[in-house]
């Protein structure tokens, strides 16, 4: 390796060390906010928000319940809007969502199956960066993590959709938003980035078999 190769080389293993580091971050937070799923308080069940501190209010300050009668006289409403591209969310008219009683318990297990989920993604790129920082570039290893984030990103794009079905069945009024979005997008170009590197490892392995 010459001089200007070295130089080159060195860049890429200072750059992917900082974004290794960045990814190790970013993994602990998001395990520890895993964590913090499965104890925090959920406050909007429906739309899937909790805080890891909530002020306790006395019964006094609580607002008045609805009661059966109320219950039974709420509009139920299901929105299904199919997306393709760009985000509509600033032209469709804001609706409230409502989760149904004997379903509020599966939100905690869906957050935490989201939050695992980009987890594992994350994960690979830390290895990925590793394999960078060691001076690995047209290798098998490469392609298995590029191919790893492929998957993860593409099934991001399938699960955030099958979520949003399950809101038919577990919502009582509910905006259900089919989208083909950035998400699936960018799964695409993992997918290519996957075939390139796969194509560009076996030139290399071409040229050093033919040195």
């Amino acid at each position: 390796m010459n001089e200007a190769s070295s130089t080159r080389m060195k860049r890429i293993q200072r750059v992917s060390r900082g974004c290794r580091v960045l990814c190790g971050v970013a993994f602990v937070i998001t395990c520890l906010l895993a964590i913090a799923v499965l104890f925090v308080p959920i406050t909007n069940p429906s739309k899937m928000d909790f805080h890891i501190r909530t002020p306790q209010t006395s019964a006094t300050q609580q607002p008045p319940r609805k009661d059966a009668e109320d219950a039974t006289t709420e509009t139920k409403a299901m929105r299904v809007r199919f997306t393709l591209g760009g985000d509509d969310d600033q032209r469709a008219q804001p609706m409230e969502e409502r989760i149904k009683p004997g379903f509020r318990w599966t939100t905690r297990p869906i957050l935490f199956g989201m939050i695992l989920f980009w987890t594992v993604g994350i994960g690979v790129l830390y290895r990925l960066f590793k394999l960078y920082e060691r001076g690995m570039i047209f290798t098998p290893a490469n392609v298995r993590c590029i191919k790893c984030l492929r998957g993860c990103v593409l099934a991001s794009w399938v699960l955030s959709n099958v979520v949003e079905v399950i809101k038919l069945l577990t919502y009582d009024s509910a905006d259900v938003d089919l989208r083909i979005g950035a998400t699936f997008f960018g799964g695409i170009l993992v997918l290519l980035m996957s075939w390139i590197m796969e194509e560009g490892g076996k030139i290399k392995q071409e040229q050093d078999l033919t040195i």
